[in-house]
């Protein structure tokens, strides 16, 4: 698979379309890979299916979506670098609630739109995908290392750079609110002292050595941990220290 993060990058032309929710968008290109961070690890036969696209990713999808809305959004924004949060504290006022409740079945379309362009994106990157098992050119190596698999990296690394390049052209929004700097650092210290227990607390079932099992046990550690650090933050940790800007 391209890397979980870079697969948003297939959506990105439909983000500012009205038929469209940029959250199910978003999410639905992402979480076919849940199945696997659930599990913590890089096995699960119903996520990349179609009729788990349908019972399985899209309820995970609808209750990743409401966690990141009403538990990490806002600390996560707020505690972003400024260059980051400019582009993304307009964000923060969004009643995701209320707009899932008046276009539900927008936000299912986007999610099922978003689960297809993760399979199709994986069908050329999987030992197994549709094109990879169907077009023998896929299955040629060089310097032993099979097309797919370079193109799974290589697809990573370009989803990357899209998002980075959308993220760079998106306007600056006028930051009202200026975050004390040892808020923002214990934040993210907790992302990843949370990110490495994890890690080391799976290695204690099971010891994996392949890179991938590994990616996805980092991943999972480091979603907990989002969630794990929104949440002290926003109810059990000490307040943001907010000072209003000049302007």
């Amino acid at each position: 698979m391209p890397f979980t993060a870079s697969h948003p990058a297939i959506i990105l032309p439909f983000l500012k379309h009205r038929y469209f929710s940029a959250s199910g968008l978003i999410m639905g290109s992402m979480v076919p890979d849940f199945e696997f961070f659930l599990r913590f690890e890089a096995n699960g036969p119903h996520g990349h299916s179609v009729w788990g696209m349908f019972w399985l990713n899209i309820p995970i999808a609808l209750v990743f979506i409401t966690i990141y809305h009403l538990v990490v959004r806002n600390q996560m924004l707020l505690n972003l670098p400024p260059i980051f949060r400019k582009k993304f504290e307009g964000f923060i006022e969004f009643n995701w609630i209320s707009y899932l409740k008046s276009n539900y079945f927008k936000v299912i379309l986007s999610i099922l739109i978003g689960n297809i362009s993760h399979l199709f994106w994986d069908s050329f990157t999987h030992f197994d995908g549709f094109f990879v098992s169907r077009i023998a050119f896929f299955n040629e190596e060089f310097y032993q290392v099979p097309v797919y698999n370079i193109l799974q990296y290589g697809f990573s690394l370009l989803g990357a750079i899209a998002i980075w390049n959308f993220i760079v052209k998106m306007p600056i929004v006028k930051v009202s609110k200026k975050i004390a700097v040892k808020n923002m650092m214990s934040y993210w210290l907790l992302v990843l002292v949370t990110t490495v227990v994890v890690y080391f607390l799976r290695y204690l079932f099971e010891d994996y050595s392949d890179f991938g099992e590994r990616i996805v046990i980092l991943c999972a550690g480091f979603l907990v941990g989002l969630i794990l650090s929104s949440f002290v933050f926003n109810f059990l940790g000490p307040k943001n220290s907010v000072v209003a800007t000049k302007n």
